[in-house]
């Protein structure tokens, strides 16, 4: 009888750890089981960076695939010397790459180059194609299948999301203006799961980038792409923050490229254009797009 008791309450044990193992055996929910993005994301790094496995996919930009990039026009540059297009020589810190590291940014559209250089209208710029010779493999958050963990398609979403936001600096004033005028939130608290996969998600990046401090924004951007690019060497696919579409499920044409050395041998420059910017479309207009503003809506905030 002692022996079928103790049988018993061992079994009770196992179903009961059986019970909260069920709780945390989705290592994606286990990332949501905090207070807001910030604590998840911390989580994420920290766990990562003792050997847990996170994989949000892939894509392949294939081989013939033409990217662009821009540079502000100066009538003493070389612009036909290919010295002059490659990676930033400073090789200062971005979105995707800590201060010191290779990294070569460009652009699915000249359109989407225009809007982040900030290129004033009417100006002249250098217009820079590079064509990619072998098919290039990238990361990112958003490479999840429909039949994937519901918790992985949340978390990659809200994590794609803080990886685009805008940074607000003197270039995106009349952005934040748009943005500040639209979001009232002062902390993370109030994005919940719904929040994050309602109909209205793709406002997410507009509402972390007037959320969090820009003065270490990047700090956290690095990490979260430095994970990303142990498991894709060669870069990252990520969705513009002046035009924040693409998430888990939606691609979007206007996008960027962030290549490393990895990757750097598979794009060529090909031919560069002197253009002068008449591109109708602004930063804070695609937001007030976005975020179903009118400028009526925006004046009165």
């Amino acid at each position: 009888m002692e022996r079928a008791k103790k049988g018993a309450a061992s079994a009770d044990v196992c179903v009961r750890r059986s019970i909260c193992m069920g709780q945390i055996i989705d290592i994606y929910r286990d990332l949501l089981d905090e207070p807001d993005i910030a604590h998840s994301i911390c989580k994420y790094i920290a766990n990562s960076n003792c050997g847990l496995d996170y994989d949000f996919g892939s894509t392949v930009i294939p081989k013939g695939t033409k990217l662009y990039r821009i540079r502000t026009y100066n009538p003493d540059t070389d612009y036909s010397n290919p010295e002059e297009w490659k990676p930033a020589p400073t090789k200062p810190q971005n979105r995707c790459n800590s201060k010191g590291e290779t990294a070569l940014y460009l652009g699915s559209t000249e359109t989407i180059c225009v809007l982040e250089t900030h290129i004033a209208p009417h100006s002249k710029y250098a217009l820079g194609e590079y064509i990619v010779n072998e098919d290039i493999t990238v990361g990112g958050f958003i490479y999840i299948t429909p039949k994937e963990s519901k918790w992985k398609i949340i978390v990659g979403t809200a994590y794609n999301a803080f990886l685009i936001a805008p940074k607000r600096n003197d270039n995106n004033n009349a952005l934040f203006e748009v943005i500040d005028s639209h979001f009232a939130d002062d902390d993370y608290g109030n994005i919940r799961l719904k929040t994050i996969m309602g109909k209205d998600n793709l406002e997410l990046p507009f509402r972390f980038g007037k959320l969090f401090p820009s003065e270490n924004y990047y700090d956290f951007t690095n990490m979260l792409t430095s994970i990303l690019k142990k498991q894709n060497p060669e870069g990252i696919r990520y969705s513009s923050c002046f035009i924040p579409m693409e998430t888990v499920g939606i691609e979007c044409s206007e996008h960027n490229i962030v290549l490393y050395e990895a990757g750097l041998g598979k794009v060529q420059f090909n031919r560069f254009e002197i253009k002068e910017n008449e591109l109708p479309a602004t930063p804070e207009g695609i937001a007030k797009l976005l975020l179903n503003l009118s400028d009526k809506d925006a004046d009165k905030h």
